[in-house]
């Protein structure tokens, strides 16, 4: 026989048990009888002759066993088993059984909303290319005892940066804004980024239509270009195949649509900034940062982002120690009352997922977060699964009253 066909025929014995078990017996009885008979030839009463049949033919229940176990696929039958025996468990006490199935769905379905949340904040690939050279430029200023994250590089300091660094690929500087977008006769509010000619260069991030803002849009007279998201394109557009011909009322201004980002590119978003502001959700808006001559030159407007790619080999303690020595001297420009500007790097994908990642650290263990609050099953899913079932066993086994008590203690503990 194939062992695709003893697989079937052990599959098929799984449901045909009882036919299975009368052919089995009556089957060992025939060679009992035979047996026999050929003793009782030989001269031995019927009785004797029986006696000694099933001493020769040996166990007759583990013969029947290893029968069982040769037809039939033996961890499935044992499965099938265990699942009838639950459900009659189970049904001797549908009091308990509804609160045990409602507990580990609780339990179950938190831990998929608590899985999806960190897999949309930590485990998706961000839509930037290798975003692990990407990094935040700071420069704080220790007279105002304000944390690093709050002073982004003036304007013209991030283009003397830009200029003088080595070890940065691409560098730029973006801000947020909100724009009243007009649409149909009604107006909503729409979350904008200004960003200047190298904004979409330094994410390697291209749109999927037209093209990216570049540094002649920059130029006063040439800015009222805009680039627009995918889900803007497909709610006031309908992902209308001739957008490039459209254009945006914004505040009022039209601005002509010159390209459409792929989905997933929102950046930035609330929390992809460190202090961020709360009205700016997702960005659905890009336009040029157009800076006037007097905002190329301000060195005292600390309050812009920038954002750098590293050159290939460069660590951050590199960049960052590069950036400090040109922080020195650039600091000498301002105004002598406003001095003290230093470095910072930061890696880009920490600062924005940071805050989320804290609490995942290894360091506030389940056996940390339970000390501090209740030991209710209900705060952890995976104690309400781990409870239920210590349950389901306790009420099906029926253990000692003693480590009833022992489970049900208030400290904390695994389960």
């Amino acid at each position: 026989m194939s062992k695709a066909r003893r697989i079937l025929s052990r599959l098929g014995g799984l449901f045909r048990t009882h036919h299975a078990e009368k052919e089995l017996a009556r089957e060992v009885e025939s060679h009992l009888a035979l047996l026999a008979d050929d003793l009782e030839r030989r001269g031995m009463s019927p009785e004797d002759a029986r006696l000694a049949a099933k001493r020769a033919y040996g166990g007759v229940e583990q013969a029947k066993q290893a029968h069982r176990d040769e037809r039939s696929l033996l961890w499935m039958e044992q499965a099938l088993q265990d699942l009838r025996y639950g459900l009659r468990t189970l049904s001797r006490s549908p009091g308990f059984t509804i609160t045990a199935v409602l507990t580990l769905a609780l339990g179950i379905g938190a831990c998929t909303a608590i899985f999806s949340l960190v897999n949309a904040v930590l485990i998706r690939s961000l839509p930037y290319g290798e975003p692990g050279r990407l990094v935040y430029l700071y420069t704080p200023n220790p007279q105002f005892k304000l944390p690093v994250e709050v002073f982004g590089p003036a304007y013209a300091d991030l283009y003397d940066l830009k200029r003088d660094s080595h070890s940065f690929q691409d560098m730029t500087a973006f801000g947020q804004s909100v724009f009243n977008l007009a649409s149909e006769g009604a107006a909503e509010r729409v979350s904008a980024a200004r960003v200047d000619g190298d904004f979409f260069r330094t994410f390697q991030s291209a749109p999927e239509l037209g093209r990216e803002i570049r540094a002649d849009d920059n130029q006063l007279g040439h800015e009222k270009v805009a680039v627009i998201s995918h889900a803007l394109w497909q709610s006031m557009f309908g992902s209308a195949t001739d957008i490039l011909h459209h254009s945006l009322s914004l505040d009022g201004k039209n601005y002509q649509i010159i390209g459409v980002m792929p989905q997933g590119f929102e950046y930035p978003h609330f929390s992809d900034i460190p202090y961020g502001e709360s009205q700016y959700k997702t960005t659905q808006v890009w336009v040029p940062l157009a800076l006037t001559p007097h905002e190329l030159a301000d060195r005292d407007n600390a309050s812009g982002n920038a954002v750098a790619r590293l050159k290939t080999g460069v660590s951050i303690a590199q960049a960052e120690a590069e950036m400090s020595t040109i922080m020195v001297r650039l600091d000498k420009l301002h105004d002598p009352q406003m001095r003290g500007w230093g470095a910072s790097v930061k890696n880009f994908v920490d600062s924005t997922v940071g805050h989320v990642r804290s609490l995942l650290s290894p360091r506030r263990s389940s056996s940390a977060l339970l000390q501090e609050r209740s030991a209710s099953a209900w705060r952890s899913p995976f104690c309400a699964c781990c409870r239920s079932s210590i349950r389901a066993i306790f009420h099906a086994s029926a253990k000692p009253l003693w480590i009833r008590a022992s489970c049900s203690s208030p400290s904390p503990c695994l389960c």
